[in-house]
Order: structure tokens, then sequence, then C-alpha cells
């Protein structure tokens, strides 16, 4: 777990899925691992009070909480 950083994943809709379900690595907070994202155009829906930006990749949320890359966006 990355302190500062809540991450989500997220369909083309901006939808939240369910473990197991592709979608787009979206995330939030100071820390973020990729600084890519930080450019007009890539910011997600509101999401619990803050913007998440999108990153691109595409993954999967495992029953435990954990990622698993998916393929790309």
């Amino acid at each position: 777990m990355v302190p500062r950083i809540r991450a989500r994943v997220l369909d083309h809709l901006g939808r939240a899925q369910e473990a197991g379900a592709a979608g787009e690595l979206c995330a939030a907070g100071d820390a973020l691992p990729f600084d890519a994202v930080r450019r007009p155009g890539r910011a997600t829906p509101t999401w619990e009070e803050s913007t998440l930006l999108r990153s691109g990749v595409w993954i999967r949320r495992s029953a435990d909480g954990g990622f698993k890359l998916a393929g790309p966006a």
C-alpha cells in the first residue's frame, strides 16, 4: 500500500469496477507514482471529494484488494 494515495478501478464511464473486472487504474493523492497523468484531459469525474487522475493502464482488482495488470487502456 502506498501512503497518501487512493486508487480505484473504473470502467470507461467512470464507474467503480468490482473485484475481477478489468478497468482503468485511476488514482488521487500527493504521492502518485505516475506523473504523466498530471495533464489536461486525464481527470475522471469527482470521486469522494477529489478528482481521480487516469493512468491509461488497464488492471483487475483482486478479491484481496491487490491489482493485476490487464493490458493497455
